[in-house]
């Protein structure tokens, strides 16, 4: 999952849960984003600093590398 840009309604997510790459929109980075297709979980401060690193470097559209899959979360 990445961050593949930054509009003024939010912040469009590529994610490549299950094999399947499909994005969506959130609003607002919270502390953690799920995206609603597959349920694949990512922490908000790695993906902004994924997108930050990527902007300031080579200027590619996919991530410098890919993050590592992350357990879902559980209600507590």
């Amino acid at each position: 999952m990445y961050i593949d840009e930054q509009l003024a309604e939010g912040y469009v997510i590529v994610c490549g849960g299950h094999g399947d790459q499909h994005s969506f929109l959130v609003k607002n980075l919270s502390l953690s984003v799920q995206c609603p297709i597959c349920g694949e979980v990512a922490l908000s401060v790695e993906l902004a600093t994924d997108f930050v690193m990527r902007q300031s470097g080579s200027g590619d559209r996919a991530p410098a590398r890919p993050l590592a899959p992350r357990p879902a979360l559980r209600p507590a």
